[in-house]
């Protein structure tokens, strides 16, 4: 049975910033998917029921692209070791999501 699989980044602190955090997912492509995304284990976006389009499983001739921003505490980054989780929602076989690019800011800019 086929099971969507999460993405998990891993990165590192020396110091945890302050103030708010803007998680910019951009997805090239999804298909009947949708997408719930936890750092170190807080839930910080759920984007349910994602715009379809064919270019997921290469049988359309246009993508559709679009980007996903999150604002939140960023406190929630700590000093050391951090875990964000990308965690595609079940779908069928043919769902899922084709990541662009994923940028997080946080501190003061």
């Amino acid at each position: 049975q086929w099971q969507p699989v999460p993405w998990t980044v891993r990165f590192s602190m020396d110091e945890p910033p302050a103030g708010q955090a803007v998680l910019t997912v951009a997805l090239a492509s999804a298909r009947t998917a949708g997408l719930r995304i936890s750092l170190n284990g807080k839930e910080v976006a759920y984007w349910p029921g994602l715009i379809t389009c064919g270019a997921n499983c290469r049988d359309g001739i246009r993508g559709y692209y679009r980007e996903k921003i999150a604002t939140f505490d960023a406190g929630l980054i700590r000093r050391g070791d951090n875990v964000l989780i990308l965690q595609p929602m079940r779908g069928g076989q043919f769902s899922g999501i084709m990541y662009d690019c994923i940028r997080l800011e946080a501190g003061t800019w």
